[in-house]
């Protein structure tokens, strides 16, 4: 049986167990934070590449139709076919951002948490350009 003088909180408490209680508490906080953030990062990654997806498709098709056309418009066909070639560009540097991103916060996490290694990949989506080294 607890008496008071063991409970935390109460007079006569162990010293450190109101440290470790919180501290414990902070850590679960934390990675609660950090699994949000994974959570996001995934989510905005997977709607990056849905829609390039998406756009690569819609520019094939109307390749395919100005091709298809009496007689065929070379000129539309060739600049649906660019839109394809930047949207498989664009989706290979959004994997490839992510991947850098992610590795270097894993191998350089006194330079940079999680949570701003993660900032740095949304932000640079939202812009189009890549995260500082």
């Amino acid at each position: 049986m607890k008496t008071d003088a063991t409970l935390p909180g109460r007079k006569g408490a162990r010293p450190g167990v109101k440290n470790g209680v919180a501290s414990g508490i902070a850590n679960a906080v934390a990675q609660t934070n950090q699994i949000a953030e994974l959570e996001e990062l995934a989510a905005l990654i997977s709607q990056e590449m849905k829609q390039r997806v998406t756009a690569t498709v819609i520019y094939a098709q109307a390749a395919a139709r100005w091709l298809a056309a009496t007689p065929p418009n070379l000129a539309e066909a060739h600049k649906a076919l660019e839109g394809i070639v930047y949207n498989a560009t664009r989706s290979n540097e959004i994997v490839d951002l992510a991947c850098r991103s992610v590795t270097r916060g894993r191998h350089a996490a006194e330079d940079k948490s999680l949570a701003e290694a993660i900032k740095e990949v949304i932000d640079g989506f939202n812009s189009g350009t890549e995260p500082r080294p």
